[in-house]
């Protein structure tokens, strides 16, 4: 046989070789090339993806916990565990506080439909397939729909008062060296500013990621329950103002005369707890989470004047 012949029929093998290759694994072109991404809306967004079915042996959605807050359904409407086959899974249903979804496994598609997405940010899922042969990737973005909202907060229980919850104490040297009585300003409330605030502890974590107005512990002559004024983000604190906070008390400092001034501010605090109500607004669900809520505030001063023993 002649070399040309020989190497025309060793070409013609190795292509059905490769040819009936790919006829096993890349069914009719229907895989991707490549990973997919679609977007949808948050509140009733739907899409639906064509994917191939021969050789995929598992569906899931890649999260941080796995797949512990899904739940997976067969044919027949019936729970399985979601590491099941492919072939099992029916439909994929992933419902948390603020986003719920679900997955629906049709014929040679995947159709995917956001119920609600109230977090107020986009949501990002990724989905995987898994072939014999290879593994695929859909991203989905979740667009951020009506946002979850504070639908009551109520106290209960009487508040925890402490009317001397310690002081603060600041120390202070003023010499007047010539023959001239002096006078010196001093503002005891200033070094307090820092103690007049309110938090508020959530039971759930989740709770700290909304901004909210709601009751706080605040101090007028005495420990009320009053509506903020701005909204805030519960695990930070709420600062108060302090009307007296520029009170200027006048020192006077006779010639040749060093005078020590110790200003001493007296702090109260206040506590009690309750249960905030959210509200998932497509979705009418509703989501009790406990919470404390912690004040301190400055209620008084005093400033003692001495000389200066050398």
């Amino acid at each position: 046989m002649k070399p040309h012949t020989l190497l025309c029929l060793f070409v013609a093998v190795v292509a059905m070789a490769f040819g009936s290759c790919n006829d096993d694994v890349f069914v009719s072109g229907d895989l991707p090339a490549a990973n997919l991404e679609v977007r949808i809306e948050g509140d009733g967004g739907e899409t639906t993806v064509g994917i191939a079915k021969k050789g995929l042996e598992k569906i899931s959605v890649d999260r941080y916990d796995g797949m512990k807050q899904f739940r997976c359904y067969n044919h027949a409407g019936e729970e399985i565990p979601c590491d099941s086959p492919a072939a099992e899974i029916a439909r994929i249903v992933y419902e948390s506080v603020w986003l719920n979804y679900e997955i629906v496994v049709e014929k040679d598609a995947l159709r995917i439909k956001s119920i609600e997405n109230c977090s107020g940010i986009e949501m990002v899922e990724s989905i995987r397939l898994e072939y014999a042969y290879a593994t695929r990737f859909i991203k989905v973005s979740i667009e951020a729909g009506e946002r979850m909202r504070l639908e009551t907060c109520a106290y209960e229980g009487d508040m925890e008062i402490v009317d001397n919850a310690g002081t603060r104490a600041e120390r202070k040297s003023f010499n007047n060296g010539g023959h001239i009585d002096q006078t010196f300003g001093v503002y005891p409330m200033i070094q307090a500013q820092s103690y007049a605030y309110a938090i508020v502890k959530p039971a759930d974590s989740w709770a700290k990621t909304f901004k909210l107005a709601m009751p706080l512990l605040q101090y007028h002559g005495g420990w009320v329950i009053e509506a903020s004024k701005d909204e805030f983000y519960p695990g930070d604190k709420y600062r108060f103002s302090i009307p007296n906070l520029l009170d200027k008390v006048t020192v006077p400092v006779p010639a040749n005369t060093k005078v020590v001034v110790t200003s001493e501010v007296t702090m109260t605090t206040a506590r009690a707890s309750g249960v905030m109500t959210f509200l998932a607004p497509v979705s009418g669900k509703k989501h009790d989470v406990p919470f404390t809520c912690e004040a301190i505030y400055p209620k008084c001063y005093d400033v003692k004047i001495e000389d200066e023993k050398n």
